[in-house]
């Protein structure tokens, strides 16, 4: 047996490893000792996004015990901060008043959101005991006040109604297509009329032909996941076929990327 080599340590080195770019990024944030973006508005200390129940530790260890999510939530915890400023800068949310982040984990995203756009209230859904965990993060970093965490399963329980804006991040690549559509109808079915859904992700153009760090990411989640990548033309038609309008996609950083649709009014 190897020695045990700490979830601090492996679950960054492996994003590295998996991502050139993502890693550049992620070394960079470590060597100005956590204060990358410059702004404490960016939420102080983040976390990763919720592995709850998804990520096996490596060591058989229960994922549902609410101490080994949040060591596993805290081990991504400069990742996320990265990705979360980038989709919080490439989005314009001046006319929306309230956000769900559906399966947001610690609620990073929300909280980089909430700092680009102050006027946004923000609610996370996420499952127990993630959801504790998630409270803690976001309090820790200031938000206690604007955004909130609502427990729930996205596939069991009912969406939280009267929200505006949708954000499905990181979600989808872990899904197979028919869960993929099931997701993206209960978002439409929940979302206020006008509404728009944020999806952010790692997504293959809509030739498929690449990225190819893209295509290498979908290899590895098709052999540990139910899902993989799917590409810009895939994510339009399965928006269309559940009732969305595409608008548009944007590159953020470290290759990945939102797409966005709006439902109407």
């Amino acid at each position: 047996m190897g020695s045990h080599v700490p979830l601090a340590t492996r679950v960054p080195t492996a994003i590295a490893a998996r991502d050139a770019d993502f890693g550049r990024h992620l070394v960079r944030f470590a060597a100005s000792g956590g204060a990358f973006f410059g702004s404490e508005k960016w939420g102080g200390e983040g976390c990763d996004e919720g592995f709850g129940g998804r990520l096996a530790s490596g060591d058989g260890a229960d994922t549902t015990d609410a101490a080994v999510v949040d060591e596993l939530t805290h081990a991504g915890v400069d990742a996320r901060q990265i990705l979360g400023r980038a989709v919080a800068e490439a989005i314009d949310l001046r006319r929306r008043r309230a956000l769900l982040d559906v399966a947001g984990g610690s609620g990073i995203y929300a909280c980089c959101l909430v700092a680009q756009h102050p006027h946004l209230k923000a609610t996370v859904l996420e499952k127990r005991p993630v959801d504790t965990v998630a409270r803690a993060a976001i309090a820790k970093r200031g938000f206690a006040g604007t955004v909130w965490v609502v427990a729930g399963d996205m596939f069991k329980d009912s969406w939280p109604a009267g929200f505006d804006v949708h954000l499905i991040s990181n979600v989808l690549h872990d899904w197979d297509v028919p869960v993929v559509k099931k997701i993206l109808a209960r978002s439409f079915e929940s979302m206020a009329p006008g509404g728009l859904v944020v999806i952010h992700d790692a997504h293959l153009n809509a030739g498929k032909s690449g990225p190819l760090h893209v295509a290498e990411y979908s290899a590895m989640l098709m052999h540990s996941t139910e899902g993989r990548c799917y590409s810009v033309a895939e994510m339009r038609e399965y928006l269309r076929e559940v009732g969305y309008r595409f608008e548009k996609f944007t590159p953020t950083a470290a290759g990945r990327s939102i797409v966005t649709a709006r439902k109407p009014a």
